[in-house]
This record gives structure tokens, sequence and C-alpha cells, in this order.
């Protein structure tokens, strides 16, 4: 299953309804819409994209965070929460993004993106995409509860 298109067959067929392939789709297509920000480097706060998607696109939050951990567990996407510098109040942020090795044909994407941003010219592309993109991966940090002794 290192397939990452199969893996994503795979995962819409074991959702049962329809609609949850629909809302699956649609958090998939929103991350990967967002990979290529070098700002974030692919990563959208979980409140952020939420908002973005519940109500307009999936019905409830439940159904949302199921779908979420639900793609995390079948390695669809990756979730990181950064280690805050300050201890404050609160849950910490937590972010997702589409697993970067999983894109199915990274040229073919970034010469679609550069055509978008209005390089039509093949030759000016190619040279873009030669120059080395770097991806910094955050590692997500593991938290147990202690047992009570």
């Amino acid at each position: 299953m290192s397939d990452p298109s199969d893996r994503l067959d795979l995962f819409m067929k074991s959702r049962k309804s329809e609609r949850t392939r629909k809302y699956t789709d649609e958090i998939y297509d929103y991350l990967l819409d967002r990979r290529h920000d070098p700002e974030t480097k692919g990563f959208v706060r979980s409140g952020q994209l939420r908002d973005d998607l519940v109500p307009a696109s999936i019905p409830n939050s439940s159904t949302f965070f199921y779908l979420l951990t639900d793609m995390e567990k079948f390695q669809l996407i990756e979730k990181c929460s950064p280690q805050k510098e300050k201890p404050m109040k609160g849950k910490p942020a937590v972010y997702y993004r589409i697993k970067l090795s999983d894109i199915i044909d990274e040229k073919k994407a970034q010469k679609d993106l550069l055509y978008n941003l209005g390089i039509t010219d093949e030759d000016e592309q190619e040279k873009i995409i030669s120059i080395p993109l770097a991806y910094e991966v955050i590692p997500a940090k593991k938290t147990r509860k202690k047992k009570a002794a």
C-alpha cells in the first residue's frame, strides 16, 4: 500500500456513504491546494480548516474531525503540534498537511501551478521547477498520559 493513489482509493472505498467520500475529497483538495504555500510549508491550522469547511462543505464538526483522524491513521495527511516556547493556557494548535512524499506527480502539479500563475512558457517552467525546494519536516509531539500509581 505504498502508492498514494492506491491508499487514497482504498480509503475512499472504506467510507460507508457517498457523502463521507465527498467530505474526504473536500478536505484532501483543500490541503492539496495549500501544499505550495512557502510560509506555512503546506500546513494548515485545524481551526482554519474547520472554519473554511464546516458547515459550508461538511455539515458538522464531529464528522470533520472524525475524517481528519481517519485520514491521518491512513497516512494520507500528516499532523503537527509544534511545541510552544512559553506554556500558555488552552490546547496547543494542531496543523495538518498532505504528506509531501505522496504528491502523485509533483512535476505536473508544479507546472499546473506555474501555468495558473501566468507562466505559460515551458522552458521558463522547467527552469523554475529545477530550483530545489526545501520542505522542513516538523515532527509531531507524542504525548502519553501517565498512569496513576
